[in-house]
């Protein structure tokens, strides 16, 4: 039988691994750079997982700037960062067995008002959503929360993906927090909330957090900075 001591040793397994991804976030930045290639800060990004004592990456870090940050899944490239554009960063570390997922969408150089308002919708869709989380409510409701904010605001079709997913040992569990499912969220449920508008020839924002429902509501395990950092 899966104990309450159970779940809270797993969680806090889970917050350490967010609080080293936390802090690889907070570092990496020096790194972003433009003329430096998105797989240099994804290779910086495994390093200092390391370094701050995770066992190893949970996924293959995705690095996409500029256009390529419409690409909801860019794992990293030979392309060089430049000066304006946005870079999506969706990473994640494993420590004892247990993984983090974070996502963040940071500008290198002055962004341009098309970029500041796709973050401004995605940054307000995300608080929205983890604000509404609770033990009972259904993964659809939860996910209609995000996307309704979104369409909304004009850009319901640039969101194509769910807005979230289980994790645990595994970066990627149940339950799935889309619109087609059914499933009821429950107490000690670690979940993670993303969501994203994605235009193709413009680029992509993504904000990911790591919350747990517990005692009724969400509690966020990732605190990576969220405002739009300008770099």
């Amino acid at each position: 039988r899966y104990t309450r001591n159970d779940i809270q040793s797993d969680l806090e397994s889970i917050k350490t691994a967010a609080s080293i991804s936390d802090k690889v976030f907070q570092k990496v930045l020096h790194s972003l750079l433009p003329g430096v290639r998105e797989r240099e800060v994804s290779a910086e990004i495994s390093y200092l997982h390391k370094t701050y004592g995770a066992e190893k990456d949970a996924f293959e870090s995705i690095v996409a700037s500029g256009i390529r940050g419409a690409l909801p899944h860019g794992l990293a490239s030979d392309k060089k960062i430049r000066k304006g554009e946005f870079v999506t960063l969706d990473f994640g570390c494993v420590y004892q067995g247990y993984c983090c997922d974070l996502t963040r969408t940071v500008a290198v150089g002055k962004p341009g008002k098309k970029l500041r308002e796709l973050y401004r919708i995605v940054y307000d869709a995300q608080l929205e959503a983890i604000s509404a989380a609770k033990s009972g409510m259904k993964a659809k409701e939860l996910d209609r929360v995000a996307r309704g904010y979104i369409a909304k605001s004009g850009y319901g079709r640039y969101f194509g993906h769910s807005l979230g997913h289980g994790i645990g040992l595994q970066v990627h569990e149940l339950p799935r927090i889309s619109w087609q499912s059914g499933y009821e969220l429950q107490e000690g449920n670690v979940i993670t909330i993303e969501p994203g508008i994605y235009l193709p020839g413009v680029g992509g924002v993504r904000i990911e957090d790591d919350v747990v429902v517990m005692n009724g509501k969400s509690l966020v395990l990732t605190h990576a900075q969220k405002e739009l950092v300008i770099l």
